[in-house]
């Protein structure tokens, strides 16, 4: 009878400010090793923008939809997971799928919703802690890691508002909807 090691590799997700910090993580990640194939990216995409045929910095983007988010880029194997180009998915059931326990699931859609970028980025046990740090490093907002093997949800961590004071402040910020103010009244002066 033989013995065969099977190596689990680990996912590890963070998410950023916007498609450009997350464009920033991907090529930084690459130059340190990790193979462009195991890389994926998520993001909001109403315009369309990242889904031309030469999307930024020549990745290879998909449009898809996400249940309650809308349009959405995607580049790397997160597009097999989520049900391939042109379909539409249920991210929060597509992360569960792969391992991510339901709440982290949940705050990944939030913060998408909310215009933030994800990358993912596959790598194997004792890489994952290089990953995590240069995630960190770039200013990721949260980082969380599961196994492939369908395991539970690792570690979330929630990283503070504010990027790291080495950091330079991202190019853009996502645009909240605001409420409507009522109309001020106006002051009858005597």
């Amino acid at each position: 009878m033989s013995h065969e090691e099977v190596e689990v590799r680990r996912t590890i997700l963070a998410l950023y400010d916007d498609v450009l910090a997350v464009q920033r993580v991907a090529a930084a990640l690459e130059r340190d090793g990790y193979d462009p194939a195991g890389v994926s990216i998520l993001a909001p995409d109403p315009r369309g923008r990242y889904t031309r045929p030469n999307g930024p910095n020549g990745r290879a983007f998909a449009q898809l939809a996400i249940n309650g988010l809308g349009a959405a880029a995607v580049a790397g194997p997160l597009t097999g997971a989520l049900g391939g180009p042109g379909a539409t998915s249920d991210l929060i059931e597509s992360l569960r799928q792969v391992g991510f326990a339901e709440p982290d699931a949940r705050h990944y859609f939030e913060s998408l919703r909310r215009g933030r970028a994800l990358i993912a980025v596959a790598a194997p046990p004792d890489r994952v802690e290089n990953a995590v740090e240069v995630m960190r490093r770039l200013g990721a907002r949260a980082v969380d890691d599961t196994a492939f093997d369908g395991g539970g949800s690792v570690a979330v961590e929630d990283l503070p508002d504010d990027p790291p004071e080495d950091q330079p402040e991202p190019l853009s910020e996502p645009v909240e909807p605001r409420a409507a103010l009522p109309p001020r009244e106006r002051e009858n002066v005597v």
